[in-house]
């Protein structure tokens, strides 16, 4: 008998490791042998194969031992059913799990058994069994609440995650390292609550692992704050965790984010020195990393290098691919690429196959591509979305397009009608743009601001300005842009009076203006401002690192009513900026003349010396630019600098808002502006200034309340002092002596 008992022990153990390993069959072989060598599973030994295939996510067989069990006459126990749960957890299958709950009510369920349920359920379900379980005269304990942390970190809801750790440390409840594991993969793209918590458990004493390591770097990949999740990695050495693949993945994920194939390729190579075998998705996120930053050689590179490693490309691979030829309008490569697929093509490789064509112009092959996605019944409102933009200079294409979208009984997205405003509004079909969105209002879709922005912006460039803000035939009682605001969420929105005072020159409904001194990043600002804002607030425009001047900031986080009701006036360019600067070069005229510069500009992620920063040239592959400008004052260069030219002071007002649009216009007519070490003469400069001399003075919009918004910023003293020191060539009158000190009255 001791024999058997040993034997018995032994194989339980077996299969419990085998669990742990993942070798399910080896888990039925062991209880199916049992009989063939004269022994008799007990409980213990089916509760092991039961927890064993709930490891290995096979809740179906973990569902078979527990019947099993009852046509054995081995009694089922709670903690039987709590291992099945389990299992039905891990697979997700919720509504099993509570069927089986069900079932254990009359064995009475303990904390465990709850524990496993709230496992297995959504979050508002785990809040009502956690209320559940004193009414069983049990009391919840650390392993409980983490049990619902989980729930809410499968919601990413990580403010409920922080409720549960500042209650469970009210009722004396240490929270573990799971706990903070659970919390911390809650946080998603609140990538600093992520690492708050990641440095809140050494407080705490409570030691990090590599899954709560992992957690916070995949926090940062979420927002794209690649260097974040670089330190976070860096830092587990010094914390004793060493780094695995899903370490390196996400942060991989976070440098593709931004296309930062640089770090990407770091972090491959670095695997080897770390005795690490890169994984399919590994090598996915590098290869899409290479790809949005257009280094389609790169690219291709890597995923024929996966071959060597004995890693099978998969259809995310092949996606990542031909949208990295995309990218490089390689729409030769594309197609070679899809056909080389065979069958098997996902319909995101046909879209990105597409995509290549619609950047080199070949709408052509775009339609192509869509007829046979169609005839094999792979299309879908993604592939019409794209064949729609691949129709840019032909309107009356896409909407055809769109026809068909309805005839094949693809029901139309807000995407399908995007792309057709996008291409009705460039084209200026403005009448076909306000249809669309007409329609998709009486569709009860929701357009996004750029939608809503294009059509104003057709409309604006067809009628004029206040024809944006004119009445709609189906809705006269509101115009293009609050027809759209009536369908948007008005949730969030901060009071004016609540407002902080600090470095604001301007307030109104929904929005408020900052003045940004040079030198500061913009984002830091925002980021400042907003820790004082109910409700937090978002960047909807930007001044360069070295610009200073009026900033506007809706009150409300992205996709708030105020930001997107900013979002649309800037894609109908109906926001009005004016900018100070001081040109050097040939001249452009006497004072008061005035000019366009709508030259397309392309700008391009660059890195040198571990940098990252942006370049922006004039290129015919670029998109639509243009400046207007006004030529206020010229000065004479100071008498010690050699060399020909003067220097300008300049009212520039940009239509668009490209990365450093006007610095790149100016340079581009050979008038770069003072100061400007990326587009400028540097040392070859006839004034040597300390800062780039650009200066946004003057921005007017509307605000919530549809009445105007105007914020005026006057002419730093740093700004001025150079002006001061120049010689005018002829003199100004009263009001360009105005104009050039930017409102200082």
């Amino acid at each position: 008998m001791d024999a058997s008992r040993s034997e018995l022990k032994a194989t339980t153990q077996k299969i419990a490791l085998a669990g742990k390993a993942g070798r399910w069959q080896e888990v039925l072989r062991s209880v199916e042998g049992l009989p063939h060598r004269q022994l008799r599973a007990n409980a213990i030994t089916f509760n092991a194969a039961i927890a064993a295939q709930g490891q290995c996510h096979q809740w179906q067989m973990a569902l078979a031992f527990l019947e099993d069990m009852q046509s054995r006459a081995v009694g089922q126990e709670v903690a039987s059913y709590s291992a099945c749960i389990t299992a039905c957890g891990r697979a997700s299958q919720p509504g099993i799990a509570e069927l089986l709950f069900e079932e254990l009510r009359a064995l009475g369920p303990d904390l465990v058994a709850f524990s496993a349920l709230l496992g297995a359920v959504a979050w508002a379900r785990a809040l009502a069994l956690l209320a559940e379980i004193p009414e069983h005269r049990l009391v919840p304990n650390v392993f409980t609440y983490t049990a619902v942390m989980g729930a809410f970190a499968r919601a990413k809801r990580w403010q409920d995650c922080l409720g549960l750790l500042s209650e469970m440390r009210s009722l004396g409840l240490a929270p573990n390292v799971v706990s903070f594991g659970s919390a911390i993969s809650a946080c998603e793209k609140a990538w600093r609550v992520a690492l708050a918590l990641l440095d809140g458990m050494e407080d705490l004493s409570v030691q990090r692992n590599v899954v709560t390591f992992n957690a916070a770097i995949a926090a940062c990949a979420s927002a794209g704050e690649w260097q974040q999740a670089t330190a976070v990695l860096a830092s587990m050495k010094g914390h004793r965790c060493i780094p695995n693949i899903i370490s390196h993945s996400s942060a991989v994920s976070a440098c593709e984010k931004c296309g930062d194939w640089v770090n990407a390729l770091r972090h491959f190579d670095h695997l080897a020195s770390a005795n690490l075998t890169p994984s399919v998705v590994f090598c996915n996120a590098a290869v899409s990393a290479c790809g949005k930053a257009r280094e389609w050689q790169r690219a291709l590179g890597l995923a024929s290098s996966m071959g060597s490693l004995k890693l099978e490309q998969d259809t995310v691979t092949s996606g990542a691919v031909i949208s990295a030829l995309a990218e490089g309008s390689q729409w030769t490569q594309s197609l070679a690429c899809l056909t080389a697929m065979g069958g098997g093509m996902d319909p995101a490789c046909w879209c990105a196959a597409m995509s290549a064509c619609e950047r080199a112009s070949h709408w052509q092959e775009s339609l192509l591509l869509l007829e046979e996605m169609t005839s094999r019944r792979k299309g879908d409102e993604v592939s019409c979305t794209v064949a729609m933009s691949a129709c840019k200079g032909n309107w009356q294409l896409a909407l055809l397009v769109f026809a068909d979208v309805v005839a094949s009984k693809v029901v139309p997205s807000a995407a399908n009608f995007g792309a057709a405003v996008a291409v009705c509004s460039e084209q200026g079909a403005w009448a076909s743009a306000l249809a669309m969105l007409e329609n998709m209002l009486t569709l009860q879709l929701t357009p996004d601001p750029w939608v809503a922005g294009s059509t104003a912006s057709a409309l604006r460039e067809a009628c004029g300005a206040e024809a944006a803000w004119a009445p709609l035939a189906a809705d006269p009682g509101a115009d293009v842009l609050n027809s759209v605001r009536g369908v948007w969420n008005e949730d969030g929105v901060c009071p004016e009076d609540q407002v902080p005072d600090a470095e604001v020159i301007q307030r109104g409904a929904g929005v408020v203006a900052l003045s940004k001194v040079s030198g500061l990043r913009t984002e830091d600002l925002a980021r400042k401002f907003s820790a004082l804002v109910s409700g937090g607030c978002c960047l909807v425009s930007r001044l360069d690192y070295p610009t200073s001047g009026v900033l506007p900031l809706p009150l409300g986080p992205e996709g708030s009513l105020p930001a997107r009701w900013l979002q649309c006036q800037f894609a109908a360019r109906l926001v009005q900026k004016e900018y100070l600067c001081l040109c050097e070069g040939r001249p452009l005229g006497p004072v008061g003349t005035e000019g366009a510069i709508d030259c397309a500009l392309e700008t391009q992620e660059l890195e040198e010396l571990e940098r990252q920063f942006s370049r922006t040239e004039v290129s015919e592959q670029g998109r639509y630019a243009c400046t207007k400008y006004e030529v206020l004052a010229r000065y004479r260069p100071p008498s010690l600098i050699s060399g020909s030219g003067e220097l300008m002071l300049m009212l520039a007002r940009p239509l668009t808002g490209r990365t450093h649009q006007i610095r790149v216009h100016f340079a581009s007519l050979g008038t770069p502006l003072v100061g400007d070490l990326t587009y400028g003469v540097r040392q070859r400069s006839l004034l040597p200034c300390q800062r780039l001399f650009l200066h946004c003075r003057r921005i007017a919009l509307r605000d919530l309340m549809g009445e105007d918004f105007v914020a005026e910023c006057p002419l730093p003293l740093d700004l001025r002092e150079v002006l001061d020191g120049l010689l005018l060539v002829g003199n100004l009158t009263e009001s360009e002596e105005e104009m050039r000190n930017g409102c200082s009255n």
